[in-house]
Parts: C-alpha cells; sequence; structure tokens
C-alpha cells in the first residue's frame, strides 16, 4: 500500500513538472513579460508592441480592451512574431496549440 501512495505522487510530480507553461515576452517602447498558464486572459501595458517571443506550442490573440474584449487586433499567432508596424494591445488570450 505504501508503495502505491509513493508511486502515485512520483506520477503527479512528474506530470505537473512536464506541464507546458504558456509565458510570451513582449518588446514594444518596453520590455513586458505575461502568461504562464494557458487559456487564460493577461492585461498589457506594453505600448507599441514590435517582436513578442514566445514558445511554439504557445498561441496568443491580442485585443484593444482589457478583459480580452473588443476588437482583435490582426489575428491568433503562434511561437514568436515580428509586427511590422507595432501593436499597443490592452490584453491578450493566451493558449496551447
Amino acid at each position: 500500500m505504501k508503495f502505491q501512495y509513493i508511486f502515485l505522487l512520483i506520477i503527479a510530480f512528474l506530470t505537473y513538472v512536464q506541464a507546458e507553461k504558456c509565458h510570451i515576452i513582449l518588446h514594444g517602447d518596453w520590455t513586458s513579460e505575461i502568461g504562464d498558464n494557458p487559456d487564460q486572459c493577461y492585461g498589457i501595458s506594453c505600448p507599441n508592441v514590435h517582436d513578442v517571443e514566445a514558445p511554439s506550442n504557445c498561441c496568443y490573440t491580442f485585443y484593444n480592451q482589457y478583459n480580452c474584449e473588443g476588437d482583435v487586433i490582426g489575428h491568433k499567432h503562434c511561437g514568436n512574431h515580428h509586427f511590422n508596424t507595432p501593436i499597443s494591445p490592452s490584453s491578450a488570450y493566451l493558449e496551447e496549440k
């Protein structure tokens, strides 16, 4: 019984350690980092974003209002992205690919 309990704890720990994080870095007038947990909306305060660094399995959609409301800016991107014309989003919805 004790062995089974320890085995279950090891499996739970390894599952937690291997869980993917969705963390993006925005480069604009300054650098801003958001994320960690996918399937959530994050507020952004980084004007004139021109580059985004993100893992290839991390997708993000930018919005012109907070709480991922209002109009979508561009379309959903996954992984790194460069904007030819800088954007100033107010929020981003992050999700895994």
